[in-house]
């Protein structure tokens, strides 16, 4: 279904009478988040729309602002185009942005109505934007490749699948401690890719710690997930 997201807005903005407004259009599909409020380092994955294509080859861009929302409006200055994040698919941290804390961030897109609720979010290892820019192996957009690790390795009960509206309300919870997916750089055919490796475990909005592959499934397991060979 993911596939066709470019064809599906793009028939949207038709019916409304777009369709001169399509043509500078361009849907961020992933966004990777290093360095930390005040001085944010943001990548975009991104699609173009066009009236005569509907390919969803992607591209990258890259810029630094005090929140992630004004990085994003920056990219404008690079492209020309309105960049619109309502159909994004993955939010990645780095680890050291999850360690230093999420509270801050979580409320700048959890208030904006440009970001979906339904926006997956995970941790990386490295870079979020190496992360985020990495090899896709079997689809043509990294991010959405993401979301189907995540998924369907939550199905396998090896990580939590968290969108960031349940984490955000999970840490804010007394008692419950929030988890999200652990991903690292890893070698895959001589090329860089993003691998599912365990699960980011935190204290309130800051992370603690990583679990690897089999304590994560014990924890998926108390948590009540059920699923894989567990």
């Amino acid at each position: 279904m993911k596939r066709y997201i470019p064809l599906l807005l793009l028939c949207l903005l038709s019916f409304t009478g777009c369709g001169r407004d399509a043509a500078q259009l361009t849907v961020v599909t992933g966004i990777g988040v290093d360095g930390f409020p005040g001085q944010y380092q943001v990548a975009a994955e991104v699609i173009r729309l066009t009236e005569a294509s509907q390919s969803s080859q992607s591209t990258y861009l890259n810029g630094d602002g005090l929140t992630v929302t004004g990085s994003i409006n920056r990219m404008v200055s690079k492209t020309g185009r309105t960049l619109y994040c309502n159909h994004t698919q993955v939010l990645m941290v780095s680890r050291d942005t999850a360690e230093e804390g999420l509270n801050e961030l979580l409320e700048e897109l959890l208030r904006g109505n440009q970001y979906p609720l339904s926006l997956r979010m995970a941790v990386c290892k490295d870079s979020a934007a190496k992360a985020l820019q990495a090899k896709p192996i079997v689809s043509e957009l990294h991010s959405v490749e993401l979301e189907d690790i995540i998924r369907e390795g939550s199905k396998q009960c090896l990580t939590p699948d968290m969108d960031i509206c349940s984490f955000y309300q999970e840490v804010s919870t007394p008692g419950i401690e929030g988890i999200l997916a652990f991903f690292s750089l890893q070698e895959n055919n001589k090329e860089q890719v993003c691998a599912l490796s365990g699960t980011a475990l935190f204290q309130g909005e800051r992370m603690l710690s990583v679990l690897n592959e089999i304590d994560s499934q014990s924890l998926m397991w108390m948590r009540g997930k059920s699923g894989g060979t567990l």
